[in-house]
């Protein structure tokens, strides 16, 4: 199983091409990076770039991992800030319960006063 934090890495390392700057980003050591891009290419089954004169080159599998990584985890970003969206709608959430008469006639007087104070 692949770890969201690793995909993270692994798109750092595709944006910088340098294992030293994409450990500081990532705030892990040039070691730990090392291991964990290494242990993606075993998952992957394949190697996902190419080390060309002190130059880091994609693949074409690491390109489409690129891909596919970027859609996933903006997908996952957008599903956590919805999720977030949600449980702050439901907190700022009134709920009235009350008999037809003053719903029919007092609520629609009284709502928009009310809203007028807390926005």
């Amino acid at each position: 199983m692949i770890d969201l934090i690793i995909l993270r890495d692994f798109l750092v390392f595709c944006e910088t091409k340098s294992c030293s700057r994409t450990a500081e980003r990532c705030h892990v050591s040039v070691s730990g990076l090392s291991r964990r891009i290494q242990g993606l290419e075993t998952w992957a089954g394949t190697v996902l770039f190419e080390r060309r004169k002190g130059e880091l080159v994609l693949t074409e599998a690491g390109h489409s991992l690129q891909t596919i990584a970027s859609q996933a985890l903006g997908s996952f970003d957008r599903f956590r800030h919805s999720i977030a969206d949600d449980i702050n709608d439901q907190q700022r959430r009134i709920r009235f319960c009350s008999p037809h008469v003053i719903s029919t006639m007092f609520f629609p007087q009284w709502m928009p006063c009310l809203q007028a104070q807390f926005t």
